[in-house]
């Protein structure tokens, strides 16, 4: 009955609202919506849905429920929106839908969930790791980080083709690529010293001799060392390649 409808309605915690069909205009609204948005009920159902959004947003918006089925049963997903507060403040909603009649009127409801903040943050993160890409480009040292073994190559940064010739993408697909190019006077011990760094306290440093894959010969300085978890298990290596 309509008191248990009210009841469902308010205790969404997400800011929620009905809206008419025919002409967009807010039937109901629940208080999660008023706390969210800044405007009270009565301000609410003077409003059409057009009017929490931006007047950038409106065309798309009108586009997009145009050719949403108004007939359709059961909630579905409507996509993300941008909304906007009474007081301005750009608010990213994504929003479920379900078709309802709403005292006798065909009408939708709306269920907003609040991504604001987490597309910032994602925004941020892709900055700042276009930066640190942006940092790695711009050093003449080579950074990489693999497994125990040297087995597997987790990350290796750009300058490594600067130093060997060869792209990071060769040294994710065979990371013993690069055994291939030391010197053979210099290939025994730094082998050995590979194998070590697993079980090393501390960085192990080695200088070695290659062959670039164009033929130069160019001397290296390597320093790894072990990275531990809390058990102490060593769970990768790091290391920095110097031409």
């Amino acid at each position: 009955g309509e008191r248990e409808y009210r009841r469902l309605f308010e205790d969404l915690p997400q800011p929620s609202w009905v809206f008419a069909v025919d002409d967009l205009r807010i039937l109901d609204v629940n208080e999660a919506a008023v706390a969210r948005y800044g405007y009270s009920r009565e301000e609410f159902l003077a409003l059409t849905v057009r009017d929490v959004r931006p007047a950038s947003e409106i065309g798309k918006f009108e586009a997009g429920f145009a050719t949403t089925p108004k007939h359709r049963d059961g909630l579905f997903q409507a996509g993300e929106w941008i909304h906007r507060t009474k007081s301005g403040q750009r608010l990213i909603m994504e929003v479920s839908g379900r078709n309802v009649v709403h005292r006798g009127r065909p009408a939708r409801l709306a269920v907003m969930r609040d991504i604001t903040e987490q597309r910032a943050a994602e925004a941020k993160l892709a900055e700042s790791e276009q930066g640190f890409q942006d940092m790695l480009g711009a050093m003449n040292e080579a950074i990489w980080i693999g497994d125990p073994t040297l087995t597997a190559c987790y990350f290796i940064s750009p300058a490594i083709e600067e130093i060997s010739g060869i792209t990071p993408e060769e040294f994710r697909a065979d990371p013993s690529v690069w055994l291939q190019q030391i010197h053979p006077e210099d290939a025994a011990r730094v082998q050995a010293e590979v194998a070590g760094i697993a079980t090393a306290t501390e960085t192990i440093t080695s200088i070695f001799r290659i062959h670039r894959r164009d033929g130069a010969l160019r001397w290296l300085e390597v320093a790894a060392s072990a990275v531990t978890n809390r058990r102490g298990d060593v769970v990768r290596v790091i290391g920095i390649t110097t031409d």
